[in-house]
């Protein structure tokens, strides 16, 4: 059952300083989700115990080793000052034979380690900052720096007990295998003399479709640009704001999908324009065909869920409305694109449609 709590969750280690890292959940909540900040702390600790009970899998180690011997081997080049700095860093920690590699190569399954970190995933070692205005005129204390507002408190022992007294929720499951990742490097021959500049290989009433094959870098890579074009997008405030949400809802509706495609070493992303609806799905292309014909049929096919509908016209309306607390760069290259423009609307316009 969809709760509509949260539009956004990010998970993973960061570091306190020398000698140990914290594991932080950062979870972004609805004006909803809000109320219910003890519940969804909850549902965390469901999942943590489904993770115990079900025990560390081989198979999904298998698969971020796969993953990361992928991405290490198809690395893209950086910035040479920079990734000699970071490597200078490493060799504090590592053997010079390994700050290439130690980011990315996973040789062994350590299960007793694994069981002992999830061991440390327990209520009782939790800190809890839940950054909202509602706590605005109640709070106790002032950080010197940059002179926010806040308030330390010890959460109620009963709250914690509660936490470690959760079973875990039949709704709650490991993932299944990811079906995106490549097993297939293989690079097309190139023409004897390739193009210089992308070719039209399709002409119709409906579309036109480029195609130019890489022979510069020459990785089993691709970018895929879709433009759907329709003047029905941009007519007014109300229809460019109306677009912008579908673009949302339908990045909503796609995220459980195009995650497995993420974690595989593929991205996309979706955007509305003046022109209508650009779609961008850039990385492995072994299983780009399946990524795109699933997000065309989607926009095809998608009817929105009222509930989402809400909640991200929310967070629409407070984009707008924060969006005078940008940096002052921000609003300046905002305005000049305004002024620029064959049309366009105001924050405030765009917020009032």
């Amino acid at each position: 059952m969809l709760l509509g709590w949260s539009t956004a969750l990010a998970a993973g280690p960061s570091i306190g300083a020398k000698g140990f890292w914290f594991f932080k959940i950062n979870l972004t909540l609805t004006e909803e989700g809000q109320d219910y900040v003890d519940d969804i702390v909850s549902v965390v600790f469901q999942y943590i115990t489904m993770l115990r009970s079900a025990g560390v899998q081989q198979w999904i180690f298998s698969e971020c080793a796969d993953l990361s011997a992928m991405e290490f081997r198809f690395k893209d080049k950086e910035n040479p000052q920079s990734y000699v700095t970071t490597l200078s860093n490493y060799l504090h920690n590592y053997p010079v034979e390994d700050i290439l590699s130690h980011c990315y190569v996973m040789t062994e399954f350590n299960k007793e380690l694994y069981n002992s970190f999830l061991d440390c995933l327990q209520p009782k070692y939790v800190r809890l900052i839940v950054i909202n205005k509602r706590f605005e005129g109640t709070t106790s204390s002032v950080e010197p720096w940059y002179g926010s507002c806040y308030s330390s408190i010890r959460l109620d022992p009963s709250l914690i007990k509660s936490w470690e007294q959760t079973a875990s929720c039949d709704s709650l499951h490991l993932p299944a295998r990811n079906d995106f990742i490549p097993t297939n490097f293989n690079l097309c021959p190139l023409p004897d003399r390739p193009p210089r500049r992308p070719e039209m290989i399709k002409d119709t009433s409906l579309s036109k479709v480029w195609f130019k094959q890489d022979d510069t870098f020459r990785t089993p890579k691709a970018h895929i640009y879709l433009a759907l074009e329709t003047p029905a997008v941009f007519q007014d405030p109300r229809t460019a704001v109306m677009t912008k949400l579908l673009v949302m809802l339908l990045d909503d509706e796609l995220t459980e999908f195009t995650y497995n495609a993420t974690i595989a070493g593929m991205s996309y992303t979706m955007q509305a324009n003046s022109r209508g609806i650009d779609v961008k799905i850039k990385g492995f292309s072994e299983k780009q065909s399946v990524l795109l014909t699933s997000i065309v049929n989607k926009i095809v096919t998608f009817v929105p869920d009222e509930n989402r509908f809400v909640v991200y016209k929310e967070q629409l309306l407070r984009d707008f409305k924060n969006f005078q607390l940008e940096e002052p760069y921000k609003q300046v290259l905002f305005y000049l694109g305004l002024i620029c423009a064959e049309r366009g609307w105001t924050k405030e316009q765009s917020a009032d449609a």
